[in-house]
């Protein structure tokens, strides 16, 4: 459960960024968007433009102050997707998340958890995946990705011959190609093709246990999403 409630707690704080554009109005007609970074009440503000320019105006000559969402000119801004894979006849699903970092570069993070019954040592197997997603095109409607990254598994496991239990952690790398495909305003969906570290293991009757071999295998997924439902902004 612990293990449960941190990985949601990490999926939403990368994602729960309710982030705005400033918009300041002058009483001559001008709009000035961009970053205040310093305010003065009652004197001037300082704001800093998506270009990086820097003005400072007095609070007499601002009609207004609001802020704004920023249009992107891709296809998303951040996703919440959920997916499902198929390996050996067992149904795993997961928890993928996106946020576009800078034009073509991402930032994800994939979460799943599942019970590995089969075999002699059975027990709860969760993976934390931190990956970078590289683009290939400037679209309004499909992203493919390349995805490079890590997998962090923790498998729990349990001996009925030895009658005791424990855990075995492991980090490997994780690589593949990333679609996803907007059909409207806020949903899509996406195809992962992957390849992730598997591992094989021995236990002990002490409780611990070794790594005795892994091998990458292929992981074909097919992912729903919902985009844009976090408000981001550039600085």
């Amino acid at each position: 459960m612990k293990k449960l409630l941190l990985s949601i707690l990490l999926l939403f704080s990368f994602l729960l960024c309710e982030e705005y554009r400033d918009v300041v109005y002058l009483k001559n007609g001008s709009i000035i968007k961009g970053t205040i970074i310093e305010q003065i009440p009652n004197e001037s503000l300082k704001i800093k433009t998506l270009d990086g320019s820097i003005f400072v105006y007095e609070m007499d000559e601002i009609s207004k102050i609001s802020k704004e969402l920023v249009e992107s000119l891709y296809s998303y801004n951040n996703l919440i997707g959920g997916i499902y894979l198929n390996i050996d006849g067992d149904g795993i699903y997961a928890v993928n998340s996106q946020r576009r970092i800078n034009k073509n570069l991402n930032a994800g993070f994939m979460w799943t958890t599942r019970y590995a019954g089969g075999g002699s040592l059975p027990g709860q197997s969760t993976q934390y995946i931190p990956y970078i997603g590289i683009g290939f095109i400037e679209s309004k409607y499909i992203t493919p990705l390349i995805l490079f990254g890590g997998s962090f598994t923790s498998r729990d496991w349990n001996s009925s011959s030895y009658n005791t239990s424990g855990t075995i952690n492991h980090f490997g790398l994780f690589f593949g190609l990333n679609i996803n495909i907007k059909l409207f305003n806020h949903f899509g969906f996406g195809f992962i093709a992957a390849m992730g570290e598997n591992v094989y293991f021995r236990a002990y009757s002490d409780g611990t246990a070794e790594i005795t071999d892994t091998e990458y295998e292929f992981y074909p997924a097919l992912t729903i999403n919902l985009y844009d439902i976090f408000p981001t902004r550039n600085n």
